[in-house]
């Protein structure tokens, strides 16, 4: 009876046997062995036999070793099989590594060559283009509550009797906000730059001036980020005004 085996790093679900599944897992040890002591052409036939047990297919981790072992045994059709599946798995992450491979120099005249690097690049792009919508998202979420919080302490602050016990603990609670939305736009920034308007909408670019501009007491940050915010200004991208206020 066949079940479906959804593993971490899988190309394409496979849907094999109990056995099919031990079987694969011994011909993938026996050819990365092989690999390792550079006996590539047997290490080939074991990594053709362990896709043959999962329908031609490979998992993502196994999938460099496979197209490698394949293109230094000259085994280009099947070096191609394995890059094409790995054109289409976002869980593959190390295309640039292995697009630069010389174990895999042989491949690079070959016609299909340029195809394989185009879809890589697509698939990077979309990729790309996901993360920065989901970054919008959390971003437009910290821009609404720092405004909320630092507005409700602003007002606190401003009562004619200042109830101290309250401003206390709306300061703690806008302090530990900071900190957690700092940790968040640090991460996008030091990933991927200052993405402008254009990229991710006004309210989430404003979300991460607004959690930079608070860290009042990380001047450190400003000097660190002041030229990924130039560099943005400077593409049209975020408004000047909001360089000119950092600047300060």
């Amino acid at each position: 009876m066949k079940k479906s085996l959804l593993l971490t790093g899988l190309i394409i679900v496979m849907t094999i046997t109990h056995a099919q599944t031990i079987a694969y897992f011994e011909y993938i040890h026996q050819a990365d062995s092989l690999s390792r002591h550079r006996q590539y052409e047997k290490a080939a036939g074991y990594y053709e036999k362990a896709m043959a047990q999962a329908g031609g297919k490979l998992l993502a981790k196994n999938g460099y070793r496979a197209c490698r072992a394949f293109a230094l045994a000259g085994k280009t059709d099947k070096a191609f099989q394995v890059l094409d599946l790995l054109t289409r798995t976002p869980l593959f992450a190390d295309d640039q590594q292995l697009l630069s491979d010389e174990g895999l120099a042989s491949l690079h005249q070959h016609p299909r060559w340029n195809e394989i690097q185009n879809a890589f690049k697509q698939k990077d792009s979309l990729l790309q283009r996901s993360s920065y919508k989901l970054q919008r998202t959390e971003l437009e979420l910290i821009f609404g509550d720092d405004k909320h919080y630092h507005m409700q302490l602003y007002a606190a602050t401003e009562q004619p009797f200042v109830d101290t016990a309250e401003v206390s603990k709306l300061q703690r609670r806008v302090d530990a906000m900071d900190s957690e939305h700092l940790v968040i736009v640090q991460s996008i920034l030091d990933k991927y730059g200052w993405p402008g308007a254009d990229v991710i909408g006004r309210e989430a670019t404003d979300g991460i001036w607004e959690v930079i501009e608070h860290a009042d007491g990380r001047p450190d940050l400003r000097k660190k980020y002041l030229p990924l915010l130039r560099k943005a200004v400077e593409a049209g991208t975020i408004d000047p005004e909001k360089l000119a206020l950092m600047e300060d």
